[in-house]
């Protein structure tokens, strides 16, 4: 599943990468920028009602927003076999950009340009502070590399000066969550950007090793 405000071209490689190594794949296109985060949890529900009488094990791979909605939509049953789960720079526990410019006069041009959930996507937003996790093995990357002129929240944690490690868009501390009580069975960290990481060969192999075996490496 893509990110925010991206469709599922942004994953083809990945997605290529995936089919090479003989699994079937569903690159699943979402209107993230037309919904809540509760709308879009629906969507992505209805999604698993199609597939619940398929009898396979179900790996599932998410960037961003899409690896954030797939930990929050596979808690409750599915009505098929779940497998492993990676989330690629997934802001588990928000993004502090969207709580910064919050605070300015850009703020009412967030969700025009974002989309309608960005605002539940900072971290003090009510649903993460009580979201769970699966019961599935869980592997999550994250990033380090601040800056990249594409990424237009990499331009303003720039400008605001955010100190913390972060991919210009996602806190490290946010896509690699480390006190939550073994949800995690591993976790990766990788010297590269928000928008462009589910596209580089290291995540890409990275994210094939834990589906294949619960281990990054």
């Amino acid at each position: 599943m893509h990110g925010l405000a991206r469709n599922p071209a942004s994953l083809a490689r990945l997605e290529t990468a995936c089919k090479a190594a003989g699994y079937h794949t569903l690159n699943w296109g979402y209107p993230s920028r037309d919904d809540s985060i509760a709308g879009l949890l629906a969507r992505f529900r209805g999604l698993c009602d199609t597939l619940a009488k398929q009898p396979a094990v179900t790996h599932f791979i998410g960037h961003s927003l899409g690896g954030l909605l797939l930990r929050a939509g596979l808690i409750d049953p599915v009505g098929f076999p779940l497998g492993r789960l990676v989330t690629i720079a997934s802001p588990h526990r928000g993004s502090g950009i969207v709580a910064r410019l919050r605070e300015t006069p850009l703020a009412p041009l967030l969700p025009v340009v974002m989309g309608k959930p960005v605002y539940e996507l900072a971290p003090d937003a009510p649903w993460l502070q009580t979201l769970g996790w699966p019961a599935m093995q869980i592997g999550a990357i994250g990033g380090t590399r601040r800056f990249h002129p594409l990424t237009p929240a990499s331009w303003f944690n720039a400008l605001m000066g955010n100190s913390a490690e972060h991919d210009g868009t996602v806190e490290l501390t946010s896509a690699l969550p480390q006190d939550v009580n073994g949800a995690i069975a591993d976790y990766l960290r990788l010297d590269a950007g928000h928008s462009f990481m589910a596209d580089d060969p290291r995540c890409i192999a990275a994210a094939l090793n834990f589906v294949k075996t619960g281990r990054f490496a």
